[in-house]
């Protein structure tokens, strides 16, 4: 079972770079698992089961809600320095320092040079999320705990369009 955890985990992480080829194949073993868990057969319709018992996110929420929560242990200083460095509030560069997105605390943007693959680098698309986080999952007050469990709350209504 953990096996399979870390597995998807990697999977995951490399969905990041290669969106349309791994999120079919992602999605199948994501299915698969939980057939195995729940003891569903084959044909048996396991999106509900996902969604009312297991409380499993979708593939993409998924990887939104692992790089929203390495941006949170980066702002809280609980990450690796390289990754911090990455990630740079827009209230620390003097000339940005009054601008509103300071006030909401976001997070600088770094432009890249490719089109293919600068996108989907950390630096650029780790700060795009977390500047599109609602305000209140942003507060600094929040513990990672509280972060995480009201980030999958937001993530699982957009995913299903409902909170429960």
């Amino acid at each position: 079972m953990i096996i399979t955890y870390l597995c998807l985990a990697y999977l995951e992480l490399l969905e990041l770079f290669n969106a349309k080829r791994r999120c079919a194949y992602i999605k199948s073993v994501l299915h698969s698992a939980a057939r195995l868990i729940m003891r569903k057969w084959k044909f048996d319709s396991i999106t509900p089961t996902i969604r009312d018992y297991l409380h499993w996110l979708p593939v993409p929420q998924r990887i939104i809600y692992k790089l929203c929560t390495i941006i949170y242990m980066c702002l809280h200083q609980t990450a690796p320095v390289y990754l911090q460095d990455l990630s740079v509030p827009v209230s620390t560069t003097a000339s940005w320092r009054y601008l509103r997105s300071a006030a909401r605390g976001d997070l600088q943007v770094l432009a890249t040079k490719t089109v293919t693959f600068g996108p989907c680098s950390f630096a650029s698309s780790a700060p795009k999320l977390w500047n599109s986080l609602p305000l209140p999952l942003r507060d600094s007050t929040l513990t990672l705990r509280q972060f995480s469990s009201r980030l999958k709350t937001h993530l699982f209504s957009l995913a299903y369009g409902r909170t429960s």
